[in-house]
Parts: C-alpha cells; sequence; structure tokens
C-alpha cells in the first residue's frame, strides 16, 4: 500500500502564495489542495474550522471536527498529493500551537515549504494593496487610510502582534523544525520564484513530483494581483477625511467611470523614512543571518537586510 503524500504551504503573505495556489496546486492533476483559495471543495463551515485552527484557544478549539475535514480531504486526494496551503498559517497569532496542531491533523511524514521575501519590499506591497488603512484599530481609526510612516509606526505598536510577526521567518519556522524536522523544511526566495529561476522551481516542483517546466508555465500565465494606484491612494485619504466616523468604502472596487478614473495611472510607491528603514532592517537582520547559515539561500545578494553579511 502506497503511503499518501502530503506537502504543508505556509506562505507566507506577500509572496505570492494567492497566485500558487490558483495555478500550480488548482490546476496540476496529480494535486489535491485545500485550505486557503481551494479547489471549491472548502465548504464555508469548513472555512470557520480553519478559522478556529488558526486563532482559537484549546478550550474552543474543536480538534475532532477539524480531523473530520482534514481527513475527508486526505480521501479525496486518493493516492495523489494532498496540499494544505495557507498563508494563514503564519499570520496566526499562537505559530507553536498552529504547528503543533498541523503536525496531530497531517501526521509526520509532510514535506513543509515556505516561500519568504524581501521584508522591506514585503511590508511596502501589504501597504500597497491592503494595509493603507488600519486595521484592527479603534473607532474613528478603523479603515481609515493613513500615510506609510503612520501605518508603520503602527505596527509597531505591538510587533509580536503585528503585521510585523508574519515577516520574522527565523522566528516563524522554528516551531515547524521542531515539529516536522529540519530536513522536512525547504525554504525558497519570492523572488527566485517570480522570476522563473531554475533551480528554485525544480526545489519546489520536486517537492510536488510536478514537472518544473508545467509549474513555471501554470504560475507564470496567471495575472499578478496589481497595487492600489496614486489615484485611488489619494481618493482614499480624501474620503476617510470627509467621513470621519464611518469607513469609507473601499476604492479598489469601485464602479463605473470614476473607478476606471481611479485605477489608472501609475501604481502608488510609498517612501520609507530613514529612521523606519533602519528599525526594520536591525529588527530582521540576525533572523535573516540565522537563515543564510540554515538555509543557503544567498538573502545577502537578493538585498535581504542581513546583519553582519559575509
Amino acid at each position: 500500500m502506497t503511503t499518501q503524500r502530503t506537502v504543508l504551504h505556509i506562505g507566507g503573505a506577500k509572496t505570492a502564495s494567492t497566485t500558487l495556489q490558483r495555478t500550480v496546486f488548482l490546476k496540476s492533476p496529480a494535486l489535491h489542495h485545500f485550505g486557503e483559495g481551494g479547489d471549491g471543495e472548502t465548504t464555508p463551515s469548513e472555512e470557520f474550522l480553519l478559522a478556529s485552527l488558526f486563532n482559537d484557544d484549546e478550550c474552543f478549539f474543536d480538534f475532532t471536527e477539524v480531523t473530520a475535514m482534514f481527513r475527508r480531504h486526505r480521501d479525496l486526494a486518493g493516492g495523489g498529493m494532498l496540499v494544505f496551503s495557507s498563508a494563514d498559517v503564519l499570520l496566526a497569532n499562537r505559530p507553536t500551537v498552529v504547528a503543533r496542531r498541523l503536525r496531530d491533523l497531517l501526521g509526520a511524514d509532510v514535506s513543509v515549504l515556505l516561500v519568504v521575501r524581501n521584508q522591506i519590499n514585503a511590508l511596502t506591497s501589504l501597504y500597497s494593496g491592503h494595509g493603507a488603512w488600519l486595521k484592527p484599530a479603534p473607532a474613528p481609526h478603523y479603515r481609515r487610510f493613513v500615510d506609510f510612516d503612520a501605518w508603520l509606526r503602527f505596527q509597531w505598536l505591538r510587533p509580536s502582534s503585528s503585521a510585523l510577526a508574519s515577516f520574522a521567518y527565523w522566528d516563524q519556522i522554528q516551531p515547524f523544525i521542531s515539529e516536522f524536522g529540519r530536513e522536512r523544511i525547504t525554504l525558497v526566495a519570492f523572488e527566485r520564484v517570480v522570476q522563473g529561476d531554475t533551480a528554485t522551481w525544480e526545489s519546489v516542483s520536486e517537492i510536488l513530483n510536478v514537472s518544473p517546466v508545467n509549474a513555471w508555465r501554470l504560475f507564470s500565465t496567471e495575472q499578478q494581483r496589481e497595487r492600489i494606484s496614486t489615484r485611488q491612494m489619494r481618493y482614499g485619504r480624501l474620503a476617510s477625511l470627509a467621513r470621519p466616523l464611518s469607513s469609507p468604502p473601499d476604492v479598489r472596487i469601485a464602479a463605473g467611470w470614476m473607478g476606471r478614473h481611479l485605477a489608472r495611472g501609475p501604481r502608488f510607491v510609498p517612501e520609507w523614512s530613514e529612521e523606519m528603514l533602519d528599525r526594520t532592517r536591525q529588527h530582521y537582520g540576525r533572523g535573516n543571518a540565522a537563515l543564510e547559515i540554515e538555509f543557503s539561500l544567498g538573502l545577502s545578494d537578493l538585498g535581504y537586510p542581513v546583519e553582519n553579511p559575509k
């Protein structure tokens, strides 16, 4: 009897996770993917269970129901590859607990895949795509458009539970090394993934047991999500000022002539202050240096903040 193989893709955020899910994971016949952006097999009730898996304390977490959900998808995969993929894994506020739960649900014979990204660029992308409006934040600031420096300062109020934590890759991978073993962990750089680097795609495809050529073809034909435009950003800030006690609409989905007009023009590119840039580099430098040693990713060559790069 052949043992079913399993891949656990744990994101992270702003590392083309959605594109991987919609293309390689979804459209490769030998793979059965569920989790985030799945193939239609994840029901609303199962989405509720996944939220519980990532966020609930032990006294609220229904292990029996979640186990049944994973068993169902294991059966749907049959003799093929089961791929559980979600960027929410690294966004969970209890990473050690989530890693242990996934170990109990998936077993030990699992290949863990993590895509990392230069944190400076990842934070810029997160702000441009999602973070220009503050959340969570108390009223009347909830979903208010703020400038990039103010958004970064908001993240620094609680760095261990804000967006900053989801890019602390060295800290985030430790629970998975403990639960699954270092030999089962594969890290690749986002920059090389999107550039179609041959060695990187061979590494990813070996885990998934798919053709690297076909995997890259599927991935590269997907339309990448665009950043918010400069016009959309300016309009959103104006709307925030005009309605101080309510949440402004998401300008990215504005319809008609106004929506088309706002979406045109150059993409918004926020500017880093020297203070925030230095603080962010120092925050991630030591962890990235540890990743360099442990996984030989060549992060210094890619411009990552690395403490004492060689």
